[in-house]
Parts: structure tokens; sequence; C-alpha cells
């Protein structure tokens, strides 16, 4: 495993307090608001249209949220 370094260290404490200061600053602009983001459970439709052996085929793929930030869930044409 790699050391690391005091230096490295204290920019990753900077960056960890710059982080946190960002993240209080957006909870308290939506206190202000009264308002709280939601997110829908469909993030992303992505419409493919192939015009192969002359004819118009449209692939349809719809993201939803997963339990997982860097996966979806995946329907394509309405299946999963």
């Amino acid at each position: 495993m790699y050391r690391r370094s005091k230096k490295y260290q204290q920019l990753r404490a900077r960056v960890a307090q710059s982080l946190a200061a960002k993240e209080r600053k957006r909870l308290n602009q939506v206190d202000k608001e009264g308002i709280t983001p939601t997110l829908p459970d469909l993030r992303k439709k992505i419409e493919i249209t192939s015009y192969d052996m002359g004819e118009e085929k449209i692939i349809t793929f719809e993201l939803f949220q997963s339990d997982r930030i860097d996966c979806y869930k995946v329907l394509v044409d309405g299946k999963l």
C-alpha cells in the first residue's frame, strides 16, 4: 500500500471542507426556498433511429434510478 504524504493529506482535507461547505450552502438555499429537490425515477431517455434495410426503426432506452449511483435500471422498448 502506498503512503500518503502530509501535503496530500492536507489537500484532501481542504477538498473535503470545500465540498462540505458547498453542500451546506445548497441545503441552506433549499431551506430558504422551502423546496426540497426531488429527482424523478426516470433519469434519461435515449431514442435511436435506425434507417437500415430501407425501413425506419426506433429503439428506445429508458434509464431509471437504481440503488447505486453509477448504475441504472434499463428498459429497452418497454422490456427490462
